[in-house]
């Protein structure tokens, strides 16, 4: 394996991990900002329901079942409990898995949900009559429109690293073929213009070359020149030599063996 791959794969390595690192924390602050978010209703509803069924005008059983029954049937709450100093449960309303069905909510899978589970929401406020505690309220929110807003923001982060990364992998590709094609074309270019039987003559440099390809072809290009001069010295020798060998040393004329060759 090249070493441009290496340093490519270990960056495409290091950049899933920041993008898978940055889509879990995502999600966790998302988690935890929706946990605040219910618990923060529950205690809200819980005091201004509290307030209400603790003013003497609705310390009548009937009206305080109807003032628990009209927060409950605004589908935010999954239960509402309102029990006696005693222990002995005065009114209660919880919403099942069967109730559920009747009210089209958002849905999270239930894979979602158990491996991302949202903090259960529950707030508790007392019922007094004037200076005497008459009942206990527990209000627990219900979480499914929480748990169906991290799973849409979930899905769209996760399309989101999933598209970067799909960008780099094709980047990745893109760069390497790019870069094997120049690296190609110019070792190419510098290796066949070195012609031992012609004046050396400068091939120009392209422009677009990266700067790291730069060395490269000015070590190749140094090596043609010094080839190049070897070989006309060699040239240049070799026809001394032949005129020493078929001339005459005196007359500078073709000899003998000239003539019978």
């Amino acid at each position: 394996m090249s070493l441009l791959k290496q340093l490519l794969i270990s960056v495409t390595v290091a950049i899933v991990a920041i993008l898978i690192g940055t889509l879990a924390f995502s999600i966790g602050a998302a988690r935890e900002y929706l946990d605040g978010q219910l618990q923060s209703e529950g205690e809200n509803a819980a005091a201004s329901l509290a307030l209400s069924l603790s003013q003497p005008a609705n310390q009548d059983p009937v009206t305080r079942e109807l003032l628990m029954m009209a927060l409950f049937d605004s589908g935010q709450f999954r239960l509402i409990r309102l029990t006696s100093p005693q222990g002995q449960t005065l009114f209660e309303r919880r919403r099942g898995a069967g109730d559920g069905a009747k009210v089209q909510r958002p849905h999270a899978p239930q894979w979602f949900a158990a491996a991302l589970p949202l903090h259960r929401a529950t707030a508790e406020r007392a019922i007094s009559d004037g200076w005497t505690q008459v009942g206990q309220l527990t209000l627990e929110v219900d979480d499914s429109y929480a748990r169906a807003a991290l799973w849409g923001s979930s899905v769209r982060m996760a399309t989101l690293v999933v598209g970067a990364g799909l960008a780099w992998a094709l980047f990745v590709v893109l760069l390497l073929q790019w870069f094997r094609k120049m690296l190609q074309r110019e070792i190419a270019t510098q290796v066949q213009a070195i012609d031992a039987g012609s004046a050396a003559q400068a091939v120009p440099m392209d422009r677009s070359i990266v700067a790291e390809l730069m060395p490269v072809v000015r070590a190749i290009a140094d090596t043609r020149e010094r080839v190049q001069a070897t070989s006309m010295e060699q040239i240049a020798r070799i026809e001394s030599l032949e005129l020493e060998v078929n001339c005459d040393p005196g007359t500078q004329l073709p000899n003998r063996k000239y003539f019978v060759n």
